[in-house]
């Protein structure tokens, strides 16, 4: 005869597992007996900092019938209430499974009501089944976002604003715009003469995702002039169709100085479009509207600020940026500091990540619209020609990317020309043919040139001496 084994669970209520709050050992079951809920222990965490296990549960209820009996509802024979999900039940009398609208009714979650009544000492099982309760879930946002983070958190492309971390600074980590309007971080220009847009380090850690360096946007100290500030990206039209008739998210971090004179210590940030092709919208910007110009409240410490739009159809052009609306008399902190600019599709902002995917990359998106070479050594060599005359000549100079377009100007400083005896001074760099490859250009110096003889196109002696040619909107 073969030997038959009952397993049986530890087993209570949900208010005496949580009175009590034991450590079930590993792999051991705890039963809610009046909820059907489970935990499986680990051997070192307590009932009440267990999940319950991921499926769905039942009760069993037990009533024993009176003769002809057809409502059953309240407390069974165990001490149960009588509850149900309507839909999610199961009868049985005497252990014969009952067809549901044909031997009983169930339509109110607390009863159930038999066609036919019982018999006495008949035993009705009803078992009510629930949903399946998960534990440690995630809403649809929170799982979007977990989703976008891991399929494109890093990847070269998903930020549409180049050099939205402020890594690349080739003109200089310090500028006062001298006109209307000036680059200054690569791709970002600047509007109005009262102010310096300088690098700096942002040392937090803590609110930021160990992005290394901002941009600040400082009014000059004393200044009274209250016109608006604004620093902005442009995107040409190339990289501005991928997101037409699309939605974008435009996030950024910012925090202000301790006298950060805007109205309620509020930022602009804008995100604008042009029915133009690649122009620079503090010169020229044909149909602009926008479609984020939102107010950020700044504090002294770094937050996240998000926001959402549309990119209409019509759009051929759009620039990100941010506009700072000074009041009163300014003192020696009146800035904000911004970094981590990002534009991406969806509505999700994902993670920060540089547009270029790496530095090197970052650095190349960059040289598309400007570079520069110089300051790596005091005769450092920027490239070759011939004198042409006594006082002229040509050298061709090489871009290290295929720029956006032909360039359409070359700055410099501190060059000087070597043509195998003497080294004579530049006193002028002017155009002669650019092209998005190679540029050739004309160098004037003051004398002692000799007609054929090679040019050789050098720093004078000095860290400040560069090259540079521009092809920006």
């Amino acid at each position: 005869m073969p030997v038959q084994t009952q397993l049986q669970q530890r087993r209570g209520t949900a208010a005496s597992w949580t009175s009590t709050n034991p450590t079930l050992a590993a792999g051991e079951i705890g039963f809610e007996s009046d909820t059907g809920k489970i935990k499986i222990g680990t051997g070192s965490t307590a009932w009440n900092a267990l999940a319950y296990t991921a499926s769905s549960t039942a009760v069993t209820y037990l009533f024993n019938a009176t003769g002809g009996q057809t409502t059953f509802s309240g407390t069974d024979a165990n001490g149960l209430t009588l509850a149900y999900t309507v839909g999610s039940e199961q009868v049985y009398l005497n252990g014969v499974l009952q067809v549901r609208g044909s031997d009983y009714t169930a339509t109110n979650g607390t009863s159930i009501v038999l066609v036919s009544g019982a018999l006495v000492s008949d035993v009705l099982n009803v078992i009510a089944f629930s949903a399946l309760a998960l534990s440690d879930t995630y809403t649809q946002a929170q799982a979007d976002a977990k989703f976008y983070q891991n399929a494109s958190n890093g990847a070269a492309g998903k930020n549409a604003v180049i050099n939205g971390g402020f890594d690349i600074w080739q003109r200089g980590t310090s500028i006062s715009p001298t006109g209307s309007t000036i680059y200054t971080a690569d791709r970002w220009t600047a509007y109005n003469n009262n102010m310096t847009v300088s690098r700096q380090a942002t040392g937090d850690t803590t609110n930021l995702p160990f992005i290394q360096y901002c941009a600040r946007v400082q009014r000059t100290a004393g200044n009274t002039a209250t016109g608006a500030i604004y620093l902005i990206n442009p995107f040409e039209t190339i990289n501005t169709i991928p997101y037409v008739g699309k939605t974008i998210v435009f996030s950024f971090y910012a925090r202000r100085g301790a006298n950060y004179s805007a109205t309620s210590n509020i930022l602009i940030p804008r995100v604008t479009i042009g029915t133009g092709t690649d122009q620079n919208p503090l010169t020229s910007y044909t149909g602009g509207t926008d479609v984020i110009n939102q107010s950020a409240t700044l504090t002294t410490t770094w937050q996240r600020f998000t926001y959402t739009g549309t990119i209409p159809t019509t759009a051929n052009e759009m620039w990100v940026g941010f506009q700072f609306d000074p009041t009163g008399t300014a003192g020696a902190n009146d800035y904000f500091e911004i970094t981590g600019v990002q534009v991406e599709l969806g509505s999700i902002a994902t993670p920060f990540a540089r547009t270029g995917g790496t530095i090197q990359g970052e650095l190349a998106a960059c040289q598309r619209y400007y570079w520069r070479a110089g300051g790596n050594n005091v005769y450092q060599a920027f490239g070759n020609g011939i004198f042409e005359s006594s006082t002229a000549g040509w050298v061709n100079v090489e871009n290290p990317v295929t720029m956006r377009t032909t360039p359409t100007s070359v700055d410099w400083s501190t060059l000087t020309t070597w043509d195998g005896s003497a080294l004579r001074a530049v006193t002028n760099i002017g155009a002669a043919e650019y092209a998005p490859n190679i540029n050739r250009v004309n160098v004037t110096i003051a004398s002692g040139g000799t007609q054929s003889r090679p040019i050789h196109l050098f720093a004078n002696n000095s860290l400040s001496g560069y090259i540079g040619f521009s092809a920006e909107l």
